[in-house]
């Protein structure tokens, strides 16, 4: 009879044990979503320059045992890519283990817009950041020298005036890329970009003379004299009233 009193109290302990050791709740719908992790590093991984992807692994601890990672939210603000980091831990008394624990999580950043230029990604005080090029095996740059801008005739009929701009690239391995145009008011600003071959090229480097012919938006512009900058060279048009 001592025998199996003993053996059914045994019994009883080890299923308290087992009860008390659980950490996750029968009911799995009973979590609170939280911000309980610590973010140690950001690695950019691979990026896709036609679609603008970039892979990005986050690598951190969650605050204890009991809590686990719910999602990492991602938004864009301009060239900043913020991070947030939810986790998710079950209500109620609970029993946890305290120490931390190790998390690693893979996340796609989409690039609104994916244009040339360097990406910054932070998440809480830890900050990486990527670039992306133009055309794979290219960086974008500036490299080139205006020496002239040379208005044509204004064709109020189509529109636009055409400049055209010449000058030099910096060697035998930069092209030109594009001449983007910024209008602030009665200032047009001619920004010449660049492509350049990455990795070790060998290149002339005699400078290269260029010419581009460049389209600027007149329609819906008042009569008056209008300015265009491209570096230091500055030049003008002017639009005349209403016969």
């Amino acid at each position: 009879m001592n025998k199996m009193i003993i053996w059914i109290t045994y019994l009883l302990l080890v299923t308290v044990l087992l009860t008390g050791c659980r950490l996750i709740p029968a009911n799995t719908e009973d979590f609170e979503v939280g911000q309980d992790a610590y973010v140690y590093s950001l690695e950019v991984q691979q990026i896709d320059r036609d679609s603008g992807r970039v892979e990005l692994i986050v690598t951190g601890e969650l605050a204890d045992g009991c809590t686990s990672l719910h999602e990492i939210e991602v938004e864009q603000v301009g060239k900043e890519f913020i991070l947030t980091v939810f986790t998710r831990r079950p209500t109620g008394d609970v029993n946890c283990t305290m120490a931390l624990v190790p998390f690693t999580e893979t996340v796609e950043l989409d690039v609104e817009d994916p244009q040339p230029g360097t990406f910054q990604v932070i998440a809480q005080n830890i900050q990486t950041e990527f670039t992306l090029n133009g055309e794979e095996g290219y960086e974008i740059g500036q490299d080139a020298y205006v020496y002239t801008l040379e208005v044509q005739p204004i064709n109020r009929e189509l529109g636009y005036v055409e400049v055209i701009v010449t000058g030099d690239l910096a060697d035998g391995c930069t092209s030109l890329h594009e001449i983007e145009v910024e209008q602030k008011g009665q200032e047009f600003n001619l920004t010449v970009f660049t492509r350049r071959p990455t990795g070790d090229v060998a290149c002339t480097m005699a400078l290269v003379p260029f010419e581009e012919t460049v389209e600027l938006p007149v329609d819906g512009l008042e009569a008056g004299t209008y300015q265009i900058l491209s570096q230091n060279v500055k030049t003008e048009f002017t639009i005349e009233g209403a016969e």
